[in-house]
């Protein structure tokens, strides 16, 4: 037999259930997506097996904590502890880097959250360029010290690699925060704005152009070919045309296809980034990609402020002219009301004495309701209702009504 005190607390058990369950959940497939993003940027490992200059994780790792909180924290540790156990070193030394790994995400979400605006980073061009220093070079080089040091200490590295280790791991952090993070936290999920966007087919047919100017740019010809250098520059109107035309979302899309684009191309040994050594190359597409991101976030962000500045300006005049239509019809009333209890106070009791009197409360009343229509006709003009007609006016007749 059930107890009727514990099928009151039932409820609450199911209910304090799903709330661990949820994040048990999200914690989950965040590191198995960090894993397995690890596992494709350590494909391109090439100056140490655990050091990689394409490292998408950090993208992934800084969106999931600025997104949906710091409790997903042991996932970022979790994806990068199996991550790095499954490629080389020991247990200790896999600790050690998925420590660095967890601060980098840890460490640039509260610094954005507190200096650049979390979520709303890429609102304005101060705060994306707070993103890109906080975010981009900061906490990257906590991650890339702690992990370099990792791999010294366990002996995998030696002196003379460690400056190498460190600026691999430090720049390819770099190009996961600024290039990923921004297309992760603008396109969020979890807040939908891409399921209400009813142009999203025709803003995908814009990448179009720019994935075809990008793969001759950076794919199509050899590395020794004089054409590459010349077609690269040509993506960079294309980005700027992304940002004008469309906003944020997209060109944070147009800057992750154009660096997919040219690290695909660098890795096959074509376009302008290639040099004898891979690793680099691939360095050189990180820093092209890095400073391009930052460069078109901050003219998309421009345009964005500036389009909430007009909005919000037209929404400041709408509900001007909205208070003064209100306003000049609710005062016609009580001058309506006035008018007509004169009127009848002088049929009912006609006093030759009070007839100046009367006739001054009339004329000002007529003034004050010329006075109102004037103001209703400002606020129809301002909203397009009615069009000034000019005519011309007898100026003498004028300055006597303003002797009056």
């Amino acid at each position: 037999m059930t107890c009727k005190p514990c099928l009151s607390r039932l409820p609450l058990a199911i209910s304090a259930d799903a709330s661990l369950f949820k994040p048990l959940v999200a914690i989950t497939l965040l590191a198995i997506t960090y894993f397995v993003s690890a596992k494709l940027g350590l494909v391109l490992a090439l100056v140490h097996p655990s050091a990689t200059a394409v490292w998408p994780p950090t993208g992934i790792a800084l969106a999931a904590i600025i997104v949906f909180g710091s409790r997903l924290w042991p996932g970022i540790f979790l994806g990068a502890f199996f991550a790095n156990i499954t490629t080389a070193g020991s247990v200790w030394i896999s600790l050690g880097i998925a420590l660095g790994n967890t601060h980098e995400a840890a460490l640039g979400a509260y610094l954005v959250n507190r200096f650049a605006g979390g979520q709303r980073a890429f609102d304005v061009p101060q705060d994306v360029l707070k993103f890109a220093a906080l975010a981009g070079v900061a906490s990257t080089a906590v991650s890339a010290t702690i992990g370099a040091t990792s791999l010294y200490l366990g002996g995998l590295v030696n002196a003379s690699l460690y400056w190498d280790v460190w600026i691999t791991w430090w720049l390819g952090d770099m190009a996961g925060a600024l290039v990923l993070a921004p297309l992760l936290i603008l396109w969020d999920w979890h807040s939908r704005a891409f399921l209400r966007d009813q142009d999203l087919y025709d803003r995908c047919l814009a990448l179009i152009p720019l994935a075809g100017i990008g793969y001759l740019g950076f794919a199509a010809f050899p590395a020794d070919s004089l054409r590459t250098f010349s077609i690269a520059f040509l993506s960079i109107p294309f980005l700027l045309w992304t940002a004008v035309r469309f906003g944020r979302r997209e060109s944070a899309a147009a800057v992750f296809l154009l660096t997919v684009i040219a690290i695909w191309g660098t890795v096959n040994g074509r376009g302008p980034f290639v040099r004898v050594k891979p690793n680099e190359s691939l360095l050189l597409v990180q820093e092209f990609a890095g400073m391009i991101a930052v460069m078109i976030m901050m003219l998309s962000a421009a345009i964005w402020s500036r389009k909430q500045a007009e909005e919000a300006l037209r929404e400041t005049d709408r509900r001007k002219d909205e208070f003064l239509a209100t306003l000049g019809h609710e005062l016609r009333n009580p001058l309506g009301v006035i008018s007509t209890a004169i009127q009848v106070r002088m049929k009912l009791a006609p006093d030759p004495e009070l007839q100046d009197l009367r006739d001054t409360i009339e004329l000002e009343v007529k003034q004050l309701t010329r006075l109102l229509d004037d103001l209703l006709d400002v606020s129809r003009i301002a909203g397009g209702v009615i069009r000034l007609r000019k005519e011309g006016c007898d100026l003498t007749t004028m300055v006597r009504e303003v002797v009056k």
